[in-house]
């Protein structure tokens, strides 16, 4: 009873591809809209076992919490998700609390805490490059880049100006305040957006958002296989294409700004972001003790374990309950009382009874659990 093999849900949001995720993974072909795959006991899209009970009662009939504290899924964006930041506890508990009492339905799309957690984030680039928007960039580069863009430019020369003599959330915000000079300014970065990637991709999905703009302010980040981005709570960002492992606190609090169809709620974003100009924020990972390598943010209560390559053996201690993911190849997991086979496109989870899970096989195999 250990170790079963579950199944976890579809998320078909438009920015994602028509049977995107199981090509990634496997799965026979499909037409549907796949943008996540969701493995944790979230209510929104709860796991369940092979034999069909949730998980949530599956953990709690091994004496667990009947939660994960943790959210694991794959993601498969083929457009640009929305311009978004995510809230602290404080913040997801009190947002969640006013919204109860006000009787804002759960599902209402004005919705905007849906539960009282906080949702920091973890994303590693899965089977090729992963592109992103993640965090506020130091100002010089943004000027850099928008002066060699916007020569003979007024509206881009009249923004590098407030870049230089404004501070970056009174920027933002008139940013994201959509009025005609705003609009006059977007319109000039559309039309100089041949050759500029960023630009060309949002400008082809959202023409006319004042998110375009507030892109230029931020972090262009390419994630090659393996490489990671840890995104705390208030950090703006915005995924463009690729596919990636995301881990995260089991949470769906959304806050967004712009790029997106979605309810928008400009001053909720506006007053939980973070307007610190930094540098991308990548995660190097660490080796892990029993084989493979381990993401493991500070201050976090969940960790992403990594093993690889052929004809391997490592292992993982299980102090709680522990979702694993073969993204290639075929292993096996063997606790101290029972075994299983995955394979690719597979996941199963381990609870802790199993004491310390041993790994073999080839491929890749992800595991995620409370750190």
């Amino acid at each position: 009873m250990g170790i079963v093999r579950i199944e976890g849900a579809i998320a078909d949001y438009p920015w994602g591809g028509e049977g995107a995720l199981s090509r990634l993974l496997g799965w026979p072909d499909t037409s549907a809209m796949e943008a996540e795959w969701w493995l944790g006991t979230h209510p929104l899209r709860p796991s369940h076992t092979h034999q069909g009970e949730t998980v949530s009662s599956w953990l709690a009939s091994t004496g667990s919490s009947p939660e994960l504290p943790y959210l694991f899924k794959i993601l498969a964006p083929h457009a640009p998700l929305s311009l978004q930041v995510h809230p602290s506890s404080a913040q997801a508990q009190e947002g969640f609390a006013r919204e109860e009492a006000d009787g804002v339905a759960l599902d209402a799309p004005t919705r905007l805490f849906k539960d009282p957690h906080p949702k920091p984030e973890l994303v590693v680039a899965l089977g090729g490059p992963f592109h992103a928007l993640a965090g506020i960039r130091p100002v010089d580069e943004t000027i850099s880049v928008l002066e060699s863009l916007g020569e003979g430019s007024a509206p881009i020369s009249s923004f590098v100006d407030r870049l230089r003599f404004e501070p970056m959330g009174d920027v933002i915000s008139w940013l994201l305040s959509g009025g005609d000079e705003v609009s006059f300014l977007v319109s000039e970065l559309e039309a100089r957006s041949d050759g500029d990637d960023t630009l060309s991709r949002l400008v082809a999905h959202y023409p006319g958002d004042p998110g375009i703009a507030v892109a230029m302010v931020m972090n262009r980040v390419t994630l090659l296989p393996g490489e990671s981005l840890f995104l705390d709570a208030g950090q703006l960002h915005a995924y463009l294409e690729g596919f990636a492992i995301e881990l995260m606190a089991p949470s769906d609090n959304v806050l967004r700004g712009g790029l997106t169809s979605k309810h928008v709620d400009v001053p909720g974003l506006l007053a939980i972001t973070d307007f610190t100009p930094t540098s991308p924020p990548r995660l190097e990972p660490a080796a892990a003790s029993g084989g493979g390598v381990v993401f493991a943010p500070d201050g976090q209560t969940f960790a992403l374990g990594l093993v690889e390559g052929s004809d391997v053996s490592a292992s993982h201690a299980v102090s709680g309950p522990t979702v694993v993911v073969c993204t290639e190849g075929e292993w096996v997991l063997q606790g101290e009382h029972n075994e299983l086979p995955v394979a690719h496109g597979q996941a199963a989870i381990v609870d802790a009874s199993e004491g310390r899970l041993r790994l073999t096989g080839t491929g890749q195999l992800w595991w995620a659990f409370a750190d």
